[in-house]
């Protein structure tokens, strides 16, 4: 929870005059494992309500509010996911964080309803989740140049590194979620 706090916080002093809300979504069940990991389960099942949720919050405000939908590690495949749920989520860009891929159906970023340009992809060179999108068990490698995406500089670092409010990863993030992502740095 301190993590929401804080890019909301972050965000709303890079962008004075924003009214940034940050939610974690804990409305499903992750996958306790790698065997199940490996599976599209319990992302299919996460996507489903994710975007119910995010199709709420649009509905239930009076300003058209700017959703990002972020996802780490197996929940980057539940929100690539939702993307694709019914009529999709609501959001309006989405953040792959330390991708092990994108699921079942989405071969490239162009697939993605919010649109290739609102795809992001922050996974550092180090990080050894990118072995799964290499191997493709959860489709797509998202950090290949063909996959689409605009991949942003995620720093040095592992797994949890992306949430340091230190890092590059970190900085990128807020300029993704207050719409300004034409200021990221990108990959190199």
């Amino acid at each position: 929870m301190d993590f929401a706090s804080t890019l909301a916080n972050a965000a709303n002093s890079a962008n004075p005059g924003s009214d940034t809300v940050a939610v974690m979504y804990l409305g499903y069940d992750a996958p306790n494992n790698l065997a199940y990991a490996s599976g599209p389960g319990f992302a299919a099942r996460g996507a489903e309500g994710l975007a119910d949720f995010t199709t709420g919050l649009e509905a239930t405000n009076q300003d058209a509010p700017n959703i990002t939908n972020i996802g780490h590690r197996y929940g980057a495949v539940a929100v690539a996911q939702a993307d694709q749920y019914g009529s999709g989520s609501s959001a309006d860009s989405v953040v792959l964080i330390g991708a092990p891929g994108p699921g079942e159906g989405i071969d490239h970023a162009n697939d993605f309803r919010v649109g290739e340009d609102n795809v992001y992809v922050l996974n550092t060179d180090e990080d050894p989740i990118n072995a799964a999108g290499i191997a493709g068990i959860h489709g797509s490698d998202v950090t290949d140049p063909s996959f689409g995406a605009t991949r942003l500089d995620a720093g040095e670092g592992q797994h949890m590194s992306y949430f340091d409010p230190q890092s590059d990863a970190f900085g990128n993030l807020v300029e993704v979620i207050t719409g300004n992502a034409q200021n990221a740095t990108p990959h190199q």
